[in-house]
């Protein structure tokens, strides 16, 4: 299991790359139901969403090179783990398109995740019937290495909703929600083989937080309003993880998410500045996204320590 646990009414629900969907009483851990996604052998990557009374989540394949499985977006009843409805990514349900990302919800009932190769696009689907509304590709010309794995960010504006993203190859759009229109987009990593954006990104009113993986390894501090760069503060280490924005400070980590887990840090910046106020060496990767709650800040590392920090009095 790698995606993050999702709690609705008495169930946590959780996902698995061997296919399957899993429903446990929140009080008891006995399972509920255990739905399994169509395919020889996909797998679910994503963390599953909530939208009025239906879970949707995204369906993908196994890591490798190996024969890809068909890329789906699908909603299930969290009573029962009764499927409502499927929408392939592809036309026919033609193989590919696989969904790594969790879905984002708009208020507005719209439902976005990205799309592997060969379409590498930002999916827009109606959350209610799984109707597709739109997808934008991030480049002009698909290509292995351009895949949308990051979770997408919806941004809330005075008059309209929009939506954040990166992809592999280190580009980053914001496009409006509604209309799927381009506002704005950048090359942040130039010549990135692979996973130049994977993590999510973080945002408050005035800027976006964007994760690197690829040299310049780091975390960009974005405008909102037209993507120039406020701030960017590089890492020794690649960033997977998804910033966590609150209280006036960004937290990250840094790592590899292959290979040796044996380096990382977690770092909590100044959100106008990019000054870091403190770092913490803990021995292992840190790609899992932190947690702020209250004053403390929560992490998760590779050789599989919680940890949890907070202010001295």
């Amino acid at each position: 299991m790698v995606g993050s646990p999702t709690i609705t009414g008495r169930e946590v629900v959780v996902g698995s790359t061997e296919s399957h969907l899993y429903a446990f009483d929140v009080e008891t851990g006995n399972r509920v139901w255990d739905w399994r996604a169509p395919g020889a052998r996909p797998a679910i990557w994503s963390a599953v969403a909530v939208f009025k009374g239906l879970l949707i989540v995204g369906i993908g394949s196994q890591l490798g090179d190996g024969p890809q499985e068909v890329g789906r977006l699908v909603a299930l009843d969290p009573a029962s783990g009764d499927q409502v409805w499927s929408t392939c990514a592809r036309p026919h349900c033609a193989a590919g398109g696989s969904i790594s990302s969790s879905p984002a919800i708009a208020a507005t009932g719209h439902v976005f995740v990205g799309l592997g190769s060969p379409e590498d696009a930002l999916w827009a689907i109606d959350a209610g019937i799984g109707k597709e509304l739109w997808r934008r590709a991030l480049h002009r010309d698909s290509g292995r290495g351009k895949e949308v794995m990051a979770t997408p960010l919806v941004m809330y504006g005075t008059h309209s909703e929009a939506v954040a993203v990166g992809d592999a190859a280190g580009r980053f759009a914001v496009y409006d929600a509604t209309t799927g229109r381009l506002r704005w987009s950048r090359q942040l990593i130039e010549g990135s083989p692979n996973h130049g954006i994977a993590g999510s990104p973080g945002g408050d009113r005035s800027a976006l937080f964007v994760p690197a993986a690829s040299a310049p390894a780091g975390l960009f501090a974005l405008s909102t309003t037209d993507g120039h760069t406020l701030w960017m503060r590089r890492t020794r280490d690649p960033v997977y993880s998804s910033p966590a924005v609150g209280r006036g400070v960004v937290v990250v980590g840094t790592g590899s998410r292959v290979g040796n887990a044996g380096a990382g840090s977690l770092l909590v910046l100044s959100a106008t500045s990019g000054e870091v106020l403190w770092s913490w060496e803990g021995g292992a990767a840190v790609v899992a996204s932190p947690a702020i709650v209250g004053d403390s800040v929560y992490s998760a590392d590779r050789a599989g320590f919680l940890s949890a920090f907070r202010p001295r009095p």
